[in-house]
């Protein structure tokens, strides 16, 4: 078996498989090829180097990684929301919400655990407008954040996130 890279074609020939090789390809060490092959798994690419195909990291300009960032914070923040209150439990609270305040507009003084209910409720809902308050400034600061600051970001560390 002798593998070849092609890199115009950006591939491997196996010269037992394909007759015809492009007129580019390289003949590669099987070594070379399984390293080349895991290198490309893990989101490296390979280009030419001295005539000889090198995996690379790929350089990903800043606004993408700011975009993965951002895209990191609202899943983190859509986690640490339902990890408060399942979507059910915020329904349950946007009612009981309600409920005390039309009670309050038609002057009741409104049922007693009623108002229980409607107190945790509006916990509930500070706590998880607290967490898109946050979730809205982590993504301002991502927004101004270099590509080696971004690198070193995570967004699922808990001083991100209000207590």
């Amino acid at each position: 078996m002798s593998i070849h890279y092609s890199p115009a074609r950006d591939t491997f020939f196996d010269a037992s498989l394909h007759a015809d090789l492009p007129a580019d390809a390289v003949k590669v060490s099987a070594d070379d090829h399984a390293m080349l092959l895991q290198a490309r798994t893990a989101g490296m690419t390979i280009t030419m180097k001295r005539g000889r195909p090198v995996a690379v990291q790929p350089i990903i300009p800043v606004e993408q990684r700011r975009a993965v960032a951002v895209q990191g914070v609202k899943a983190e923040a859509g986690r640490r929301i339902v990890a408060t209150a399942s979507l059910i439990q915020q329904a349950n609270d946007n009612a009981a919400i309600a409920m005390a305040a039309l009670a309050a507009a038609a002057g009741a003084d409104g049922d007693p655990a009623a108002n229980v209910i409607a107190n945790a409720a509006i916990d509930r809902r500070q706590r998880i407008d607290a967490i898109r308050a946050a979730s809205n400034q982590i993504e301002a600061t991502i927004a101004t954040m270099s590509a080696r600051s971004l690198t070193a970001l995570d967004v699922t560390a808990d001083h991100h996130w209000p207590a």
